[in-house]
């Protein structure tokens, strides 16, 4: 499996897209920052989003720490998350994902 870390989706980045035959690609945290607020960013994961969905790449967004993060994240397409609002760093997991709150 072929990844690369920290992508910003800057051209250069969106080049190697095209030269390589990538799994994933693992966004920058910097990328999704107060996505929320930030139209600027906002276009650049929607143009990101459709771009990898082209190539087949999976995009996982690290660093996620409130439910309000993940949720906005789901709605570009995002196919996997990492963050202490899952699980602080561990050997096992250990979360319960049960669907009562």
């Amino acid at each position: 499996r072929l990844e690369i870390s920290d992508f910003e989706g800057l051209q250069q980045g969106l080049d190697l897209l095209k030269s390589f035959k990538l799994d994933y690609i693992k966004l920058s945290p910097a990328l999704f920052d107060d996505i929320d607020h930030d139209h600027g960013k906002q276009n650049r994961l929607t143009y990101i989003s459709n771009v990898v969905a082209q190539h087949q790449i999976k995009m996982l967004a690290s660093c996620i720490e409130d439910p309000r993060q993940l949720v906005s994240l789901c709605r570009f397409g995002i196919d996997l998350f990492q963050g202490y609002m899952i699980q602080a760093p561990s050997k096992v997991m250990n979360y319960e994902f049960s669907t009562e709150m």
